[in-house]
């Protein structure tokens, strides 16, 4: 595991601190999305067919994120915000 610290400032000249605190997991839940529950079959093949979707999407990188925190007052994060690492720990 590890964590990272990044600077990201706005247009506003605001800077937010945010750590990385880990990455998302994919999961069960998403076994219940429409064109695997209502997939036809039995509930084993859904079951394996969930298992087979969730290790292709592990394995697929930038298919999912990470999880963030904000440090210190915070701030306002826009799409397109400049982003620049502070310090990165390997844990």
């Amino acid at each position: 595991s590890s964590s990272s610290s990044s600077s990201k400032s706005n247009p506003n000249n605001n800077v937010v601190i945010i750590e990385i605190t880990e990455r998302i997991e994919p999961c069960g839940n998403l076994c219940k999305l429409d064109f695997i529950f209502n997939n036809p079959g039995t509930p084993q093949e859904k079951m394996e067919y969930c298992k087979e979707f969730l290790s292709w999407l592990d394995a697929k990188d930038g298919l999912r994120g990470w999880y963030a925190k904000v440090i210190g007052e915070g701030g306002t994060i826009r799409v397109g915000d400049v982003v620049s690492q502070l310090a990165s720990t390997t844990l």
